[in-house]
């Protein structure tokens, strides 16, 4: 469906589609789009999910990042495990904070760009 503002009336054809949902900001899951405008009704920003979001512990930070594809030098893909211990040293930091905005299911899916 791409972007979705509710409040715009030329977009509000994109509800019609079914099925169709939106992705909560915070817990990266898809909400039925019901719902989710129900959430944003009069508000600018809203999770969609009532619940805090999930806080991973340090074991499965470190599993999740060694599963984050990334593109190097615009060429070539790799994971963190394929690096050398300096590069996996300088990258982690940012790998994290990565996968904290995205979630972890987001993370494998999508490339991360040095």
């Amino acid at each position: 469906m791409g972007y979705y503002i509710p409040s715009c009336q030329k977009m509000r054809y994109k509800g019609d589609y079914k099925p169709s949902d939106l992705l909560c900001p915070e817990h990266f899951q898809w909400v039925p789009l019901d719902e989710a405008v129900r959430k944003l009704a009069g508000q600018k920003y809203s999770r969609f999910i009532d619940a805090p979001p999930p806080v991973l512990s340090d074991a499965q930070q470190r599993a999740a990042i060694n599963k984050v594809p990334f593109l190097h030098r615009q060429t070539e893909i790799f994971h963190l495990q394929d690096l050398t211990a300096t590069s996996i040293k300088q990258l982690t930091p940012r790998l994290l904070e990565y996968l904290s905005r995205v979630g972890p299911q987001l993370a494998e899916q999508m490339l991360f760009a040095t």
